[in-house]
């Protein structure tokens, strides 16, 4: 009876590595899998000009037969794996991350700069817009008053003609002095105010250029950007697929480790117990023939 407990034990724990040694194969079929196969790929997102970073090769295969020792069992596993527990490569630092965070913070800042200057421009363009309508009004009062004064000029002078039958001249023109000096100086001040009006609209138009020269970097320096936290952003979203990678296929290593562990003590245990099973059946099988042999006598 104990004989077969004892080979019911040893048969299960044959199932057990058997089943050990099928996980094992299919964790490292899987870390085959996932880690890089061809020699000299470059890293996903390097840029041109930029050192590729190179995968480990696969060592070679060892032509010798694998070995059967029951307290070793076969590593027919290690070799799918492409390369030996633990030799998976260590990530460098990404220099290509902080090259696009640079190209962005420049960019940026350049941005602010322009979007600085376009305010400035905005603003100066309201500033002269303001004092161009306010000469502009100025204008208007001035150019109204001359031709009021214009009218009673006029009208002094048909008057004077209806009067006297002939034209005012200088010494005529000394009984109405004020008006006819209110309509110079009117004209002077209407003269005036329109070539600084002038200047005025020169001012605004370059203004408005400066403006609009500001507004177009500032829409120019927004693509820019974009453009560059975009691929900033893509560059940063595969590093970190490739580190989510690594570390599953690290996490595969350890559970091939594992594994392995346990079946080297499922099968030393199997040894032992068919060992064992060995010893008493030629234990039994010698106390059977001792007992024949005395019940033959």
């Amino acid at each position: 009876r104990e004989m077969r407990l004892q080979a019911s034990r040893a048969h299960a724990l044959e199932e057990q590595v058997a089943q050990l040694e099928a996980d094992a194969a299919d964790a490292a079929n899987a870390a085959a899998a996932a880690a890089p196969s061809t020699p000299g790929a470059t890293e996903a997102g390097v840029g041109a000009g930029e050192s590729p970073v190179k995968t480990p090769r696969t060592p070679r295969a060892s032509a010798a037969t694998p070995r059967t020792s029951p307290t070793k069992p076969r590593m027919r596993w290690a070799r799918a794996i492409g390369y030996s527990l633990g030799q998976a490569a260590k990530r460098p630092a990404d220099p290509r991350t902080t090259k696009l965070t640079e190209v962005v913070d420049r960019l940026v800042a350049s941005l602010k700069e322009s979007r600085a200057v376009a305010r400035k421009a905005k603003a100066d363009m309201v500033n002269k817009g303001s004092g161009l309508a306010k000469l502009e009004g100025e204008l208007h009062a001035a150019d109204r008053r001359r031709k009021d004064l214009k009218k009673a000029v006029k009208k002094w002078v048909d008057e004077f003609k209806a009067r006297e039958g002939r034209a005012p001249d200088q010494t005529d023109k000394e009984a109405n002095r004020d008006e006819f000096l209110g309509y110079k100086n009117a004209a002077k001040e209407v003269e005036e105010l329109q070539t600084r009006v002038n200047e005025a609209t020169a001012s605004v138009k370059e203004a408005g250029e400066r403006l609009k020269k500001a507004e177009g970097s500032v829409q120019a320096l927004m693509g820019e950007v974009e453009v560059a936290d975009q691929e900033k952003n893509e560059h940063v979203d595969t590093v970190t697929q490739e580190a989510e990678e690594t570390e599953r296929i690290a996490n595969l290593h350890k559970q091939v480790g594992e594994l392995t562990d346990k079946l080297t003590a499922a099968t030393a245990e199997c040894a032992v117990l068919r060992a064992k099973a060995a010893a008493e059946t030629a234990t039994d099988a010698d106390a059977l023939v001792t007992a024949a042999l005395g019940a033959g006598r």
